[in-house]
């Protein structure tokens, strides 16, 4: 949260929208779907302050914009109302690690190397051998 506190204070500023940025748990010690439930329980919080679906945007990077993506999708196999927009800046959304770049990067990226990648998952998902989405959601 305080990381992405000035990027959270420059984007409304641009754009005359105000912001929210929330401090969700992390994982291991609150392994998913810990941080989607708390993203949509900030957005049911903005709803109860009154702002439209249409008027909140669902934003993040790394993870964060995994999270802004994968709030909607929930939202809307609920059968409810999405944000009206989403803006994901270097996402995660391939977990299962099946793309070939994650290898073909491996001497371009040092910091995102394989092994890296299946510790951030196995901490995040805590099911190391992750092939799909969980079915789980919040109640």
């Amino acid at each position: 949260m305080h990381s992405d506190r000035k990027a959270a204070g420059h984007l409304p500023m641009a754009s005359g929208a105000r912001s929210l940025v929330m401090d969700f748990r992390l994982a291991p010690e609150h392994p998913y779907p810990a941080q989607l439930d708390a993203a949509e329980t900030a957005y049911r919080w903005l709803l109860s302050q009154g702002h439209e679906p249409r008027n909140i945007g669902s934003t993040g990077h790394s993870i964060g914009g995994t999270l802004a993506v994968r709030l909607p999708l929930r939202l809307l196999a609920k059968g409810e109302a999405a944000p009206g927009a989403i803006v994901s800046v270097s996402p995660w959304t391939d977990l299962t690690l099946q793309n070939a770049s994650v290898d073909e990067n491996e001497d371009n990226d040092k910091m995102l190397s394989r092994n890296t990648l299946e510790l951030f998952r196995a901490a995040w998902l805590q099911e190391p051998e992750w092939t799909s989405p969980p079915s789980r959601s919040a109640s």
